[in-house]
């Protein structure tokens, strides 16, 4: 197992090494919209090592493939409107969707939350939020940091990780980059 992984890992480095930078950011989010085929591998490959690798390593490679793709880290050529980005269904069955407000390529909004099958937040479930020890990292104090620092440093990848939430920042930037790609070609929710 730890050898298939190892492989995967490496083929994926020299995917994203091999590819050549596309110079217009708008045609790679055309590119990667959800329902175009091309999305799915590239996106899956990310999320599923967001789910399976450290944090080290997933935040190498998150960055790398931010580079080969031109992924947008920010609101700049960005439409006015409000854009949702969510990612599948993690192993505990919890999706992570952040909906963002753009007016003159900034983010002046922005909710960010991790949402069970029920349609139930992590944010702001409380019996949730008890379950964690209390010098934990719970997503009620953890999330609107997350927000606020976007809102503040405008580039996701400027957004420091809280220890204990580490994995959620990750989650965190997939679902922004859903919603800047969505924000680029101004398809608004």
């Amino acid at each position: 197992m730890k050898k298939t992984m190892i492989l995967l890992s490496l083929l994926l480095i020299l995917t994203a090494c091999d590819q050549k930078p596309v110079e217009d950011s708008l045609e790679v989010a055309r590119r990667f919209k959800p329902y175009n085929k091309d999305f799915k591998p590239i996106f899956k490959t990310i999320f599923f090592l967001m789910e399976s690798q450290s944090p080290s390593y997933v935040d190498s490679i998150y960055e790398r493939y931010a580079h080969v793709y031109k992924f947008p880290r920010n609101a700049a050529g960005c439409k006015d409107g409000i854009y949702t980005g969510e990612s599948p269904r993690d192993a505990y069955d919890y999706s992570h969707r952040v909906t963002i407000s753009i007016k003159d390529e900034k983010i002046t909004s922005i909710d960010y939350d991790e949402i069970s099958a029920d349609g139930i937040g992590k944010e702001k479930d409380e019996s949730y939020n008890n379950l964690i020890d209390p010098r934990g990292a719970k997503p009620a104090d953890v999330f609107p940091v997350y927000e606020k620092e976007m809102i503040e440093k405008q580039d996701y990848m400027k957004v420091d990780g809280i220890t204990g939430a580490t994995y959620s920042l990750f989650r965190f930037r997939y679902a922004l980059t859903i919603a800047l790609m969505k924000a680029r070609l101004g398809e608004s929710d």
